[in-house]
């Protein structure tokens, strides 16, 4: 029950952020980009996350948190989604420390 409730409340999210885009707009902006441009800059995020997720593994193993990595990724996930609805600081202590808490 708790996850159907998060999946509803997740896609009114997505419904509403998109009911203030004009989707005509951004499809023209972003083809203005050539394919190459847009595919690197979308390596380079993926290449940050997966470096950010990689440090903070490491970081809870060197003080002593044997954690699996694949929590860390579903930790820092959070952070993230945390950071937009409040300050990004804390945000990211607030994501993580909900799902490494368990």
């Amino acid at each position: 029950m708790k996850k159907i409730l998060l999946l509803l409340l997740s896609l009114i999210a997505i419904v509403v952020v998109f009911s203030f885009v004009d989707l005509s707009e951004f499809n023209e902006s972003l083809a203005s980009f050539s394919i190459s441009t847009i595919f690197v800059v979308l390596c380079l995020f993926l290449f940050n996350a997966f470096i950010v997720i990689f440090r903070y593994w490491r970081m809870l193993g060197h003080f002593g948190y044997s954690v699996g990595f694949n929590d860390v990724v579903r930790a820092s996930v959070s952070g993230n989604i945390a950071s937009l609805l409040m300050v990004p600081l804390l945000g990211q202590v607030a994501g993580r420390h909900v799902v490494l808490n368990k």
